[in-house]
């Protein structure tokens, strides 16, 4: 009897194990083998050894796309975490007891919920140089005063850090909001009754306490914006010249080679070197967190 329950107990879990391995395992271990191949997508797959990788160095556009990818995630995770500090900030304060907080966070989180490729073509409709609604609205029938938005590279950059901002700071502001409630309020009692001001609170009791919930949202933070692609790739399809390149991020770069330029085989090895960039963030986060779980025994 045990051993038939053993037996219907592994036919129960035997199909997420397979579909593991043949969603996650295999795709993962087939690309590792086409990065070393010049698989062209149909018939061609040569191998090429560490072609791939070394062509992979000296390429300037590859190098572009990932500093564009910096560039693009490092205005929107300030711009985040300031926003997201101010709303955890004013949600936690037991000075100001604020009623409906619950609303407020569904409300601040409520873009994490549309899709991005939504939201995109919202920012299309909005910012279009000739019949966007944020034209008409600014200058009304004047045309000649229309402002191209998406004109600049850097600016077409700024604004796409602006909109990840928009979508990512509600739920950054509900992880610091817990991480703030999970400190005793009996710390900020005591310092008020003192005669600290909340910037002297802020700075000394909340920063300090939360840094291992800051490091959290850095590294998944950064981990999400390695592989950023649906706002920045359906907003370069009406764009052209230097302000395209600007949002090429590294994901983009991939996918443009693979299934544009039919190069699979570099496109894995692409996606071999963001993997190995990912893992070296994740650990570093497990480095971080197991320091400061010492510190704190």
């Amino acid at each position: 009897m045990k051993r038939y329950l053993q037996i219907v107990g592994l036919g129960f879990v035997a199909p997420f194990f397979l579909f593991l391995v043949v969603f996650q395992f295999y795709p993962i271990i087939n690309t590792l083998m086409l990065s070393f191949t010049n698989y062209d997508g149909l018939k061609k797959m040569d191998w090429v050894g560490l072609k791939n990788y070394a062509d992979l160095i000296v390429d300037k556009y590859f190098w572009l796309a990932f500093f564009n990818t910096w560039r693009i995630w490092l205005p929107n995770i300030l711009m985040q975490l300031a926003l997201a500090f101010l709303v955890a900030f004013f949600f936690t304060d037991i000075r100001y007891r604020i009623k409906g907080i619950s609303v407020f966070r569904a409300v601040y989180y409520f873009p994490n919920l549309v899709t991005a490729a939504t939201i995109a073509l919202l920012i299309n409709v909005l910012l279009d140089w000739k019949h966007g609604a944020l034209n008409q609205i600014l200058f009304a029938a004047n045309e000649e005063a229309f402002i191209d938005w998406f004109r600049d590279p850097v600016r077409t950059q700024f604004i796409v850090s602006i909109v990840q901002t928009w979508l990512w700071f509600g739920y950054t502001a509900i992880i610091l909001t817990t991480g703030i409630q999970g400190i005793p309020k009996t710390y900020y009692e005591a310092a008020y009754v003192d005669g600290a001001t909340a910037w002297q609170v802020f700075w000394s009791i909340t920063m300090p306490l939360l840094a291992p919930v800051i490091t959290f949202v850095l590294i998944t933070s950064l981990i999400g914006g390695m592989q950023i692609f649906d706002i920045p790739y359906i907003l370069r399809m009406g764009l052209a010249g230097e302000s395209g390149q600007a949002v090429t991020t590294t994901v983009i770069y991939l996918y443009d080679r693979g299934f544009r330029y039919h190069r699979m085989g570099y496109a894995a090895s692409v996606a071999w070197v963001l993997f190995f960039l990912i893992v070296i963030f994740s650990l570093l986060y497990f480095v971080l967190a197991g320091r400061e779980n010492r510190r704190k025994r």
